[in-house]
């Protein structure tokens, strides 16, 4: 199925995600395509944080992997780009987050409400770019792992941006 809106998001309405079979499904903007340069942005709160759940996934076809993941793992913040993986820290149900995943080539840069909670640069992710497969929100891109919360204000840009764009 698809995601519900609910009137109380962060800012106005919001996507409101059941955590069994809710997810949006789109495939990747053109504009994204083949960049090693992006940064992710949006505002959740979870009403669980048991088991995997997926926030936002963009496949990346070339290599089977993914371009990027953003999900909560046992209540543990995580973000994935291709094979490597990135904890940051625990977070509790019932309370709103801001996450960006900023992308520069092969430096990871991950804040969870403004605060810079991961700081890496990979070799593994040189390779790793978009491709025109499929991007979702609420679940992984095979449709599993379900987001069970609200999710609000999700920006893509073709760029990284700076820690001053964050913080702002």
């Amino acid at each position: 199925g698809t995601a519900s809106i609910t009137p109380v998001g962060k800012f106005a309405s919001a996507a409101s995600f059941d955590g069994t079979s809710h997810a949006v499904v789109n495939g990747v903007p053109a504009r994204l395509v083949g960049l090693t340069d992006y940064s992710v942005s949006l505002w959740f709160k979870s009403n669980s944080v048991a088991g995997t759940q997926v926030l936002a996934e963009a496949a990346e076809t070339a290599t089977g992997t993914r371009a990027f993941r953003i999900s909560i793992v046992g209540g543990t913040i995580t973000f994935n780009l291709g094979s490597a993986t990135f904890n940051g820290p625990q977070v509790q149900p019932g309370e709103w987050h801001h996450l960006v995943l900023v992308r520069s080539n092969s430096n990871v840069l991950g804040y969870l409400d403004q605060t810079a909670i991961i700081t890496s640069s990979s070799g593994l992710l040189s390779s790793i770019t978009f491709s025109p497969n499929s991007m979702n929100l609420g679940a992984d891109t095979s449709t599993a792992n379900y987001f069970n919360g609200t999710i609000d204000e999700v920006a893509i840009w073709n760029r990284a941006l700076g820690a001053s764009e964050i913080s702002a």
